[in-house]
Formats: structure tokens, C-alpha cells, sequence
């Protein structure tokens, strides 16, 4: 428990509170290869993409998000997936709002959706081992306000997929190409599997972490 905050799992969240979250999370991950290259630092085209992940992951996922218990205000988000899915990998996911959100891209940026995502994608999927997400409970979109970090908030956060994953007996996987996550993880305890550079991003590198959570 952090003092003062309040995690829940958003199954069917208000619009109000979706858009909060695709605020956190774009703030917080906005440097990395999606805002920065997939949306073409368009930050407003950044948050309507989070916005369109957060409302995937709670039809289809769990969503899960950090309140303020004085001010109501979102100041943490994260999603996590089953064994055997994976964030905006199926069609009643992607149908609750990331389809439209291609629908809108600018022409240019198509190719970088439809050709070399799904592949990046498949292959970190490849990359994760011990069966790939067949086998794993994965955690995507993770995010704390700044003004919150250092506080436990990302931990708890954090917990609640670990107890999911624990449940299941499996571990916790994911990527992640920010600085500040990859001190965080190994301090939390996460393991670095490897880290990678992928053909068509650049010098950019993701780090692949695990956690065996059930041990």
C-alpha cells in the first residue's frame, strides 16, 4: 500500500479517465521510438495512440491505474496480458480504438503501422524465451507522473501483475527502451534477458526483462 493512493483495475472505464491515462503514459514514454519515430513527435497523436491502448487492454487485458485519493487525479498507469495475448494483438482489442486510430495517420506514417511494427513486434515476441508470451504474463504502457515517482507507486503498480503472474505460476516479461524503467526494473528485482537493437529503428535499444515471480 502507498499512503494516499488508491490502484484499481479499470474494466470499463469512462472516457474522462481513458484520456487521463493516455496523458501519464504519453508524458512519461513520449521520447521512445513510438512518439518519437511512429508518431512523428506529434504528442497529441502519441496520446490518442495510448488512449486507444488503455481502452484495448481493459476490454481484452488488465488495466490498472493510480488515483490520488485526495485529488481523484490518474498519476500511474500500467497493462498487463494473460498468457497467450499481448497488447492490441487481436481484432476486438484493436476495434476499440486503434483501428481508428490508424484510419487517422497521416499517409506517410502508414508504413511504419502496417509493415515494420507487427514485425518489430513479433520479433521481441521471439526474443522473450521460455515460450515467449505463451508462457508469460507481459506488462506494457507502464508510466508514474513524475511528480509521483520514488514514492512506491510504480511498485504497487507493478504488484498487481506480479500476483497475477504468481497465481498462474509464471513469470513477468517485458521491453522497454527507457533509461529510467531499466534502473527501476533491476532494482525491483527484474532480470535483464537481453538487450537488442532491431532492424528499422535506428541505433535505438530495448532491454527484455523477467521476472520469476512464483519462486
Amino acid at each position: 500500500m502507498v499512503e494516499g493512493i488508491t490502484i484499481r483495475r479499470l474494466e470499463d472505464p469512462k472516457a474522462p479517465v481513458l484520456d487521463e491515462v493516455a496523458v501519464v503514459v504519453a508524458d512519461a514514454l513520449f521520447d521512445g521510438t513510438v512518439g518519437q519515430v511512429g508518431c512523428a513527435g506529434d504528442k497529441a497523436l502519441f496520446r490518442k495512440f495510448q488512449r486507444a491502448l488503455a481502452a484495448g487492454t481493459a476490454h481484452s487485458g488488465h488495466l490498472y491505474a493510480a488515483f490520488d485519493d485526495r485529488t481523484g487525479a490518474v498519476v500511474g498507469s500500467i497493462a498487463f496480458f494473460q498468457p497467450g495475448k499481448t497488447i492490441i494483438g487481436d481484432d476486438e482489442q484493436r476495434a476499440q480504438g486503434f483501428n481508428a486510430f490508424v484510419a487517422t495517420l497521416p499517409q506517410e506514417l502508414l508504413p511504419w503501422w502496417t509493415e515494420l511494427a507487427p514485425r518489430v513486434l513479433a520479433e521481441l515476441d521471439k526474443l522473450v524465451g521460455e515460450g515467449g508470451k505463451e508462457r508469460s504474463w507481459s506488462a506494457h504502457s507502464f508510466a508514474v507522473r513524475e511528480d509521483y515517482r520514488g514514492r512506491g507507486v510504480g511498485k504497487a503498480l507493478l504488484g498487481t501483475g506480479e500476483a497475477l503472474a504468481k497465481a498462474d505460476k509464471m513469470p513477468v516479461i517485458f521491453e522497454t527502451e527507457h533509461l529510467h524503467n531499466v534502473h527501476m526494473y533491476k532494482h525491483l528485482g527484474y532480470n535483464i534477458v537481453q538487450v537488442i537493437k532491431l532492424d528499422g529503428l535506428g541505433d535505438r535499444e530495448y532491454t527484455l526483462f523477467r521476472k520469476d515471480v512464483f519462486t
